[in-house]
């Protein structure tokens, strides 16, 4: 199966960009860590999510002034669900941390 073709863009310069792809490849070695149970690098790897994301906030924030006032909102929104969504992060790789080595330790790990 071919994959499907993306534009061919120039993303030179372009923070945004380079910043998400950072944040994934900080939760693609999170989600490794996980499934390979290495449980003393969750903190320094959720850690580095939330560096990750916080810089892409910053990126995005450093563009808003160039969009219409009526963007705002939805980009402000975007702020707030990302906010939850790494608090609900921290507190999931609490438990997985804390149940690591009981029998509870595949459920935590999903």
């Amino acid at each position: 199966m071919e994959p499907t073709p993306t534009a061919d863009l120039d993303r030179t310069n372009d923070k945004v960009y380079e910043c998400t792809t950072t944040v994934v490849k900080a939760i693609m070695a999170l989600s490794q860590s996980v499934q390979q149970n290495l449980t003393e690098h969750y903190l320094e790897l959720v850690k580095r999510v939330g560096t990750e994301l916080r810089n892409l906030l910053t990126s995005v924030d450093n563009l808003v002034v160039m969009f219409p006032p009526s963007a705002h909102k939805e980009i402000e929104i975007a702020h707030k669900v990302l906010s939850k969504d790494m608090g609900e992060l921290v507190a999931c790789m609490k438990l997985a941390h804390t149940y690591s080595h009981t029998s509870l330790d595949n459920v935590y790990r999903k």
